[in-house]
């Protein structure tokens, strides 16, 4: 869909590994974010964990194939920035980026959608038993994980007239 529209403008194959390069880089910078929240602010925290998340692109270990070949290919190239935005904002307790990643999870790479909606409601169900309320912004997270559904639904239906089975 962007490739499509940017090609009247710009070289598509210069335009996808250039997005590539920029997609690494949003990883590695998010990956870096990650570590350090999790370590309460260490920098070691965020070195480690962008060391984790580059050694996990060469891997074929299948637990960690899901982070690996972010350059599988550019829908695939968006996965890992989105799943680590959200799981950042899950942690920071901002359920508007979460919701906004679900949504770009659903438009550019499906099944990192799917992951990310997991990820959030076990998020969402341990902060319910552990505080005895309701987070704020679930509401508005529910309804935004059902448009997502709509989108997932809708693009597996259409997938396989425009490129075949594509949710392997």
């Amino acid at each position: 869909m962007i490739l499509k529209a940017l090609s009247q403008f710009l070289d598509v194959e210069l335009l996808g590994k250039l997005l590539g390069f920029a997609l690494a880089g949003l990883s590695t910078f998010l990956a870096y974010v990650l570590g350090r929240q999790i370590t309460g602010g260490k920098v070691w925290g965020g070195i480690t964990n962008v060391i984790f998340v580059s050694l996990c692109q060469f891997t074929t270990f299948p637990p960690f194939i899901f982070i690996a070949r972010e350059a599988g290919g550019l829908p695939r190239g968006f996965a890992l920035s989105i799943v680590l935005l959200g799981v950042i904002s899950a942690l920071r307790r901002d359920l508007r980026w979460v919701g906004g990643s679900i949504v770009l999870g659903a438009i550019f790479y499906p099944p990192a959608s799917i992951s990310l909606c997991t990820y959030v409601g076990l998020v969402v169900i341990y902060r319910f038993f552990r505080e005895k309320s309701v987070p704020k912004g679930t509401l508005i997270l529910a309804s935004l994980i059902a448009a997502t559904g709509g989108i997932l639904i809708n693009n597996m239906l259409h997938s396989s007239q425009i490129t075949g089975a594509v949710y392997s």
